[in-house]
C-alpha cells in the first residue's frame, strides 16, 4: 500500500480508520494523507468569490469547474 502505483490508497485507509472505530480490527496502521484543504471555514464572500471563479475562470480544468 506503500508503493507510488497502488490503487484506492485513500479508500483503503478509510476502511482501515472505519474497521479500527468499530473495534472489527486491532492494532492496524495506515499512513495518514496529509489534507491541504482550508483551515477554517469560508466566510459568504470568500464562498461567492470561489463560486464566481468556479464559474467563469476558463484556465481552470473542467473537472475542476
Amino acid at each position: 500500500m506503500t508503493s507510488d502505483d497502488v490503487r484506492h490508497r485513500r479508500e483503503a485507509g478509510h476502511f482501515v480508520r472505519w474497521a479500527l472505530a468499530q473495534k472489527i480490527a486491532r492494532d492496524l496502521s495506515f499512513p495518514a494523507v496529509r489534507w491541504n484543504g482550508p483551515s477554517q471555514a469560508m466566510d459568504d464572500e470568500a464562498r461567492w468569490a470561489t463560486a464566481r471563479r468556479l464559474l467563469h475562470d476558463d484556465t481552470l480544468k473542467s473537472e475542476d469547474r
